[in-house]
């Protein structure tokens, strides 16, 4: 079935507008009608690393999970809770399909996850993957094996420039560079290599966390 063809299908079930009142009311399978074309949605927002039949169906299953476990006495919207799940099951399948092709290449990631990423310094690649551990969250999460095969697919969609510089600059094969080490080696003023690094750590930041969906 093409995503098209789903997209209609879906249309023509669940409602829409429904209070966080009146889920309390609806059982689970309706909760999961419900939300069908937000797991569309998100998926939209990690096509490239997976197809997105793939995504959808793994976002679904999430969205399947989220519902079983979904306390209606709790004073949030389903949907709120869900995305984490639906996100989880997304990055599972994505990590899975790396691991396959990783495995035949013979490559493995070997950065820390510990590295800042935000530009006011207080974030981490690891905390912006591992966004599932707030109260509303699932109470499973990725592993930081997981977690390190995400943002090494993550910063394989940068521009080869910024892929460069953010790679140097946290150490992803090794030693961390310093700006003036890069702007030697690229050809390019200390300042340069800053404003590179800046705009690549926002475009990691915009990529990775998808609250705005």
């Amino acid at each position: 079935m093409s995503v098209d063809t789903y997209m209609k299908n879906v249309e023509s079930v669940g409602t829409r507008n429904v209070s966080m009142q009146d889920e309390k009311n609806l059982t689970s399978e309706q909760l999961v009608e419900n939300n069908l074309k937000f797991v569309v949605k998100i998926a939209h927002s990690y096509k490239g690393m997976l197809s997105l039949e793939d995504l959808i169906q793994e976002g679904n299953i999430g969205l399947m999970k989220a519902a079983e476990r979904f306390d209606t006495s709790r004073d949030i919207k389903f949907i709120t809770y869900a995305v984490h799940y639906i996100k989880k099951y997304m990055r599972m399948a994505i990590t899975r399909h790396n691991n396959m092709i990783k495995g035949s290449n013979g490559r493995s990631p070997v950065f820390s996850m510990n590295k800042q990423i935000s530009d006011d310094g207080n974030a981490t690649f690891e905390e912006i993957i591992m966004n599932e551990k707030c109260d509303s969250g699932p109470d499973e999460h990725l592993s930081e094996h997981d977690v390190s095969n995400y943002v090494s697919n993550m910063v394989d969609k940068l521009d080869d420039i910024e892929r460069n510089v953010i790679r140097d600059r946290f150490g992803f094969n090794g030693r961390k560079k310093t700006l003036d080490e890069i702007s030697k080696s690229i050809g390019y003023t200390i300042a340069g290599v800053s404003a590179i690094e800046k705009r690549a750590k926002k475009k990691l930041g915009n990529i990775i966390n998808l609250d705005e969906c």
